[in-house]
């Protein structure tokens, strides 16, 4: 797919990521929680030229199923780049709809831009959401990497707002401090050109090593990290008889190290 992001033409104008085939109105409708609901869908943060193209997109693929009833957009509620996901929910408690979907943009990597919808009732309550970007069409519910938005992932894109000046020096510090990235290192055996790769889980810019636990609840999965502790707890097998075989031929073999941002493929 051809996006022409920040594209500007000798008269000034700017295209649109094209999202009509991000988000299909099958894959997107299976997301709505309930039946004949009446949503209003809300351009909350990001560029302006791709939060609107992906905002009507979004509106035009939850029209026509029997998930929905009613779609408003959200010229009545004003401005509302700057708020977070709180906010706009209670800007929208007199609208005579069921839900609150809130729809942020972000720069996904090599050309393609992301979205994060994430749907609520009125009273501020994660139903749920999903991400998708212009690299491939939504997948359905349940169908994968590009899938449903945690209340945890939800609750964290609605507090990142686009700042300037010392909020963005301040938000910049912050990432760089808790960002999470994989350390990729390749093993190569100079004798027989066998190649391996070992990889560890890194946050921040000084590179501290996350166990896998500390990852599951980093983003919230605490059953997932509880799990994985009772089974780092099961007895160990035996060494095996060569074990020390690697030790001997270690100088045959050399390594080299990558670093990768931790984001979805």
């Amino acid at each position: 797919m051809t996006c022409l992001l920040g594209l500007a033409l000798a008269s000034g104008e700017v295209f649109a990521a094209d999202w009509t085939k991000t988000l299909p109105p099958d894959a997107v409708q299976g997301y709505v929680v309930g039946q004949g609901q009446r949503i209003v869908v809300v351009a909350a943060g990001g560029e302006a030229v791709d939060r609107e193209a992906a905002t009507a997109s979004l509106i035009t693929s939850l029209r026509g199923g029997p998930a929905v009833s009613l779609v408003m957009d959200d010229a009545s509620l004003g401005d509302v780049s700057a708020l977070d996901d709180a906010a706009i929910v209670q800007k929208a408690k007199n609208l005579p709809v069921d839900q609150v979907h809130v729809v942020r943009v972000f720069p996904a990597g090599g050309g393609a831009m992301s979205v994060v919808v994430t749907m609520y009732d009125k009273q501020g309550a994660v139903l749920g959401g999903f991400n998708a970007d212009t690299a491939a069409p939504l997948k359905p519910a349940g169908g994968g990497a590009q899938s449903g938005v945690s209340a945890v992932t939800a609750a964290a894109v609605s507090t990142t707002n686009l700042k300037t000046g010392a909020d963005l020096e301040a938000s910049m510090k912050e990432f760089k401090e808790k960002f999470i990235w994989v350390e990729q290192v390749k093993f190569a055996n100079t004798q027989t050109g066998g190649v391996y790769d070992q990889y560890t889980l890194k946050r921040g810019e000084y590179g501290e090593t996350l166990l896998v636990e500390d990852f599951f609840t980093i983003v919230g999965r605490e059953d997932l990290a509880q799990s994985h502790l009772e089974t780092r707890a099961w007895p160990s097998k035996a060494a095996s008889p060569g074990a020390g075989i690697g030790a001997s031929a270690r100088s045959a073999w050399r390594m080299r190290a990558c670093r990768r941002p931790c984001t979805k493929g």
